[in-house]
């Protein structure tokens, strides 16, 4: 939503949010992961291309890894995720395991919260306090040891 008012950067904070622990009353779920990290992979790749910063096009190929990874994927999630996937890669970018991938995305987020183009209400964490034990969970990683 705020990527269609160009904010990318606080659109990649908001994706992360979704993603994120305690800001949803159920854990994440493959559909609405899919969505997320695919969204996440569009305002990542829209910073790079106005900023240059690898870090940004780093996170749309881990989050496009990671998203791919999802069973039952549907075919315009699949579609989204291999496109930032190709992008990532013909910048260069190496395929990410899970563990680094989320470990992408969470340092995307910060640098992404750090360059905002507006804040939000209080009650919305920083990109600093996220974690993602739900997404460690749902991919398999170790349970419980925090972030990866």
């Amino acid at each position: 939503m705020e990527g269609n008012e160009g904010n990318h950067a606080l659109d990649v904070w908001l994706e992360a949010v979704s993603l994120a622990d305690a800001t949803a009353r159920r854990p994440p779920d493959n559909r609405q992961t899919a969505l997320c990290l695919a969204g996440f992979g569009v305002a990542c790749r829209e910073l790079f291309q106005n900023y240059n910063t690898r870090l940004f096009v780093e996170a749309c190929g881990a989050a496009s890894d990671l998203g791919l990874r999802l069973p039952y994927l549907d075919t315009k999630a699949k579609r989204f995720l291999s496109e930032h996937q190709a992008a990532a890669r013909a910048e260069g970018i190496e395929e990410f395991t899970p563990a680094n991938a989320l470990k992408c995305i969470q340092e995307a987020a910060i640098a992404a919260h750090d360059q905002r183009e507006a804040d939000l209400q209080d009650w919305v964490p920083s990109a600093k306090d996220l974690t993602f034990q739900g997404l460690e969970s749902l991919f398999g990683l170790a349970e419980g040891k925090g972030n990866p």
